[in-house]
């Protein structure tokens, strides 16, 4: 068996047919490369575009979270300045009177100011009308005076 012999021209035909083969090839997978980077290109892109719209309703999340404390800070505010204002206002605490000897009741409370001068602090004697922050003091006080026997 004898090997053929190429000549010239089936050689340059062969060669030329193996370059356009790889030639081909390469094309081939520029191509691929190419889809597959802009794939994930794409991909990217949404993923970016999925971030930049969580990042915007976190950062409105963010702004209304302050307006509402701004708001709630600013009510509080005035409140305390409509508090201290009233403060301001209200007259310097009494002294309180004098001290008298204790005298000690049937139930064991220690009385401190004469049933006749509550009495009289309270408006009791003259009238005996008693506004919301007095109505504590005028229960006390008739109860202080029942339970010394002074009755009402």
């Amino acid at each position: 068996m004898t090997l053929p012999t190429f000549d010239m021209p089936t050689a340059l035909v062969a060669v030329t047919a193996l370059d356009l083969a790889a030639i081909a090839a390469l094309a081939w997978f520029t191509r691929r490369a190419t889809r597959g980077r802009d794939s994930a290109l794409e991909e990217q892109r949404q993923a970016l575009e999925s971030l930049r719209t969580d990042l915007a309703e976190l950062v409105a999340d963010a702004e209304a979270r302050a307006a509402r404390l701004d708001e709630t800070l600013g009510a509080r505010e005035q409140s305390l300045r409509a508090l201290l204002g009233k403060l301001d206002r209200t007259p310097e605490p009494r002294q309180p009177a004098p001290s008298r000897p204790a005298a000690t009741t049937g139930s064991g409370l220690v009385e401190r100011a004469g049933v006749p001068e509550l009495a009289r602090r309270l408006g009791r004697g003259k009238k005996a009308v008693a506004t919301n922050g007095e109505a504590a003091e005028a229960r006390l006080l008739r109860d202080l005076e029942l339970s010394l026997g002074g009755g009402a």
